[in-house]
C-alpha cells in the first residue's frame, strides 16, 4: 500500500501529480511507452509523455484470439498467420523443418506440420530435428526401439506407418513430394549395438514417384559410417534425416 498522496507504479510508490497515465481498470499506473488492453481486447490505452490516449476501436481480427501472453493482455495471430492481432496475415506455407527451423526461430526437437507442394490445405506431420548439424532436419524414418516392424509389404512404404513421435517411415509418396519441391541432402545416423554413433551425408536426395518405383537419387558420400546408402536401409538403431542444402 502507499501513503496518501501516492500511487503505485510497478513496485514503487510515486506522488499523484505523476500518475497522469493511471488506469482504473490496471489498478496501476503505465510507465511511458506501456499500453493496457481491457479484458476481452476491445480497447486499448496507451502512455505517452505522460498522458492517456485511448483507442476505442481496438479489436482482434478475425484471424486473432484475445489473450495474455507474458504478463501482457493482447490480440494474438493464430497459427499460420503473423501480424499485430489487429491484423494478421497468413504466413506462406512451412514446406519442410528448415522452414520452420528459419522463418519461426523454433530450435525445438518435436512433431510439427508442413504444408509442402500438393499438402497446403491438409499438411501432414513429420518430427523435426532442430539440434543435429545446425538442425532444420525433416526425420523421414527413426528405427531405435525394436519394437516397430519394418519387414512391410509396398503399400506400407508407399503410405507410411506408424506416429512420427516415435520408431516410424513417413512414406514413399510424401518423401517424393517434399524432395521434388527444393534441393535437399540426406543425413543417416546410426548407433552400433556397442552404443559408438556414425553418420552418412549424401549431398543430394531425391526419390521418384510410385509409377517410376520410387527411385533413389543420391549426390556425394561424406561421414563416418563406412556404409553404402543400401547397406545402411537394412539396419536397426538408424534415423533418417534430410534437409535443405542452404
Amino acid at each position: 500500500m502507499c501513503p496518501d498522496g501516492y500511487m503505485i507504479q510497478g513496485e514503487d510508490c510515486i506522488p499523484q501529480h505523476h500518475c497522469e497515465c493511471f488506469v482504473p481498470e490496471k489498478g496501476s499506473v503505465l510507465n511511458d511507452g506501456e499500453s493496457f488492453v481491457n479484458s476481452d481486447c476491445t480497447s486499448r490505452v496507451n502512455c505517452s509523455d505522460n498522458q492517456l490516449s485511448y483507442e476505442d476501436d481496438y479489436r482482434c481480427s478475425d484471424d486473432a484470439t484475445c489473450q495474455e501472453k507474458d504478463g501482457v493482455r493482447r490480440c494474438i495471430c493464430n497459427d499460420r498467420f503473423e501480424g499485430d492481432g489487429v491484423t494478421c496475415i497468413q504466413k506462406g506455407p512451412r514446406k519442410d523443418c528448415y522452414d520452420i527451423y528459419i522463418t519461426e526461430e523454433v530450435h525445438n526437437d518435436g512433431v510439427y506440420t508442413i504444408y509442402p507442394t500438393g499438402w497446403e490445405d491438409s499438411g501432414f506431420q513429420v518430427y523435426c530435428e532442430m539440434s543435429t548439424d545446425e538442425g532444420g532436419w525433416t526425420v523421414l524414418q527413426k528405427r531405435t526401439s525394436g519394437s516397430v516392424n519394418f519387414y512391410r509389404g509396398w503399400n506400407d512404404y508407399r503410405d507410411g506407418f506408424e506416429s512420427p513421435s516415435g520408431d516410424h517411415w513417413l512414406g514413399n509418396d510424401k518423401i517424393h513430394d517434399l524432395t521434388t519441391q527444393k534441393t535437399y541432402q540426406l543425413r543417416v545416423d546410426l548407433t552400433n549395438s556397442a552404443g559408438s554413433k556414425y553418420y552418412a551425408l549424401y549431398s543430394t536426395f531425391s526419390i521418384g514417384d510410385e509409377d517410376n518405383k520410387y527411385t533413389l537419387s543420391t549426390g556425394t558420400y561424406s561421414g563416418d559410417s563406412g556404409w553404402c546408402i543400401l547397406q545402411i536401409i537394412l539396419l536397426d538403431n538408424v534415423s533418417f534425416y534430410f534437409g535443405l542444402i542452404a
